[in-house]
């Protein structure tokens, strides 16, 4: 059973989590066992850079279900993949238009009304470096602000999208998992290496980037002298949320990092006694968050 606690906010000492990673074997044209061997050691080997685990894809629609009686669902299925992030992001939604993510690396705007495309724009890079690149999926929730799209995806495309026409305004290599924070004139997003970049909403231009990880090493946990044992890989971060000129991202360290919101500078580090992969949520004076073991945590 879960539990709720109210906790002080006091910076504390970090701890490391790990989370496996599962390698499938698509349905396509089989491959040699050589291959497939060396698809999953690359695979092992860019664990560092991956904490969500991999899985095969299940090819399911978007889909919008009728209101009225005589009305049909809508439907709208788009290129699958064999292996995606485990966590897949809900739709964003303004006025007449749905803006979907997909596992492809697809993000696709529809009409409310018949499920109709409007534009299609694919968030991947031409060029792969290891068996991981090669996932293109968009698991954060794309974010629609004042008349722009804002989506990262894992193969590393960050980008701002006209929610109209699909014209893409531009573009960053960023690697994320999380969905992005658009405020006022400036957007936040979180990278998979544990950055926090701050860019400008109108041209892309980097105000400024903090490392959460910094002055991480990756260490083995257990094993004889140096032998087997398990490698503790690079923490992932979720977030960020703006409260009061502060951000506030989660992490599988157990903290929750507070950071000036105009220049990136640490303000304090929360212990919460567990780690979180789930961005927090504010209401009123109060902050929310869910960690991996269950446990709501409210910080005031």
């Amino acid at each position: 059973m879960a539990s709720t606690s109210v906790i002080d906010t006091a910076p504390t000492r970090r701890t490391a989590d790990t989370t496996p990673v599962r390698a499938e074997r698509s349905d396509g044209t089989r491959k040699s066992q050589q291959q497939s061997f060396n698809a999953l050691l690359d695979q092992r080997r860019a664990s560092d850079a991956l904490r969500n685990p991999i899985d095969k894809l299940s090819d399911k629609p978007v889909r919008a279900e009728a209101r009225k009686a005589d009305e049909q669902p809508v439907e709208s299925t788009k290129k699958s993949e064999s292996a995606r992030i485990l966590s897949a992001s809900s739709p964003a939604i303004s006025g007449d238009t749905v803006v979907a993510a997909f596992g492809s690396g697809e993000l696709v705007a529809l009409r409310t009304a018949n499920g109709n495309d409007l534009w299609n724009e694919a968030l991947s890079r031409a060029s792969r470096t290891s068996a991981l690149s090669e996932i293109r999926d968009i698991p954060g929730r794309p974010s629609i602000y004042q008349g722009d799209v804002f989506a990262v995806s894992h193969s590393g495309v960050f980008a701002a999208t006209d929610l109209r026409t699909g014209q893409a305004r531009w573009n960053l290599p960023v690697v994320g998992v999380t969905q992005p924070l658009p405020a006022g004139d400036v957007v936040y997003v979180v990278s998979k290496t544990g950055d926090v970049i701050c860019v400008s909403r109108e041209n892309g231009q980097i105000f400024w980037m903090k490392s959460l990880n910094e002055g991480f090493k990756a260490k083995k946990k257990g094993g004889v002298f140096g032998i087997g044992g398990q490698r503790q890989n690079r923490p992932i971060w979720s977030g960020p949320l703006l409260v009061n000129d502060r951000l506030l991202i989660v992490g599988q360290t157990g903290d929750m990092v507070v950071l000036n919101a105009k220049t990136g500078e640490e303000i304090k580090r929360i212990n919460l006694n567990g780690a979180s992969i789930t961005s927090p949520i504010a209401m009123g004076d109060t902050v929310y968050v869910v960690t991996q073991e269950a446990d709501l945590i409210a910080i005031r």
